[in-house]
């Protein structure tokens, strides 16, 4: 969660050595959340699950949870990117939803234009999550990108770098965009210029229930 790479880290039972070796987002979310001793009990590593688009989600993510509530109980786990977010893992999210009975998701919209209806595997992901009882949140805009300030953006990756429209695309505008650098971008933002938007509201309601 503080790199710009993931690892899993577990150890099995009767050994003293812990295995490190990089994430893979093809493995089922249920295998990993085994890995990570996230349960319903108490015990659990944590009482809610965000799963988010991908790696550079988290880091960014949690920079803005921490901005609602610097101690929130929620655990982040990556869907794997654009490609695993469709409505094929339906039985996936049913077995996560066993393991950790609060299950959320927060993905993008990739809408290009304010009447625009989301994407269609996004919202064939949506659907799955419905039906697998996860509460899956789908942006107003485009991606998390369109809810950086220019100040911020300014800040972290220069002049050359401005603010995106609610439904520009990084591509169009910039050609390459450092996706790991948006944490630092999120962590440079205040709580104002992320209050009022619908991202800010789902994470609050997420956060809030949570206490």
């Amino acid at each position: 969660s503080v790199s710009d790479h993931l690892y899993s880290i577990s150890r099995r039972p009767g050994e003293t050595r812990s295995l490190v070796e990089p994430y893979r987002a093809e493995k089922r979310l249920s295998e990993t959340l085994g890995e990570m001793q996230v349960s319903e009990t108490p015990s659990g590593n944590g009482q809610k699950l965000l799963l988010v688009e991908g790696p550079t989600e988290i880091k960014a993510i949690r920079k803005l949870l921490a901005k609602i509530d610097r101690h929130h109980p929620v655990v982040l786990l990556p869907l794997g990117g654009s490609s695993m977010i469709n409505g094929h893992r339906e039985d996936e999210l049913k077995e996560v939803r066993k393991i950790c009975p609060e299950v959320y998701a927060l993905v993008d919209s990739e809408r290009s234009h304010a009447d625009a209806r989301e994407s269609e595997h996004h919202r064939a992901f949506r659907d799955s999550c419905r039906r697998a009882g996860i509460t899956c949140h789908i942006l107003e805009r485009r991606a998390l990108e369109n809810y950086f300030s220019g100040r911020a953006i300014h800040q972290v990756l220069g002049q050359d770098f401005r603010e995106l429209k609610p439904f520009e695309t990084v591509k169009d505008v910039h050609g390459k965009w450092p996706k790991s650098e948006n944490w630092k971008i999120v962590q440079q933002m205040s709580r104002e210029e992320f209050a009022g938007t619908d991202l800010w509201k789902f994470l609050e309601k997420l956060v809030s229930t949570s206490r």
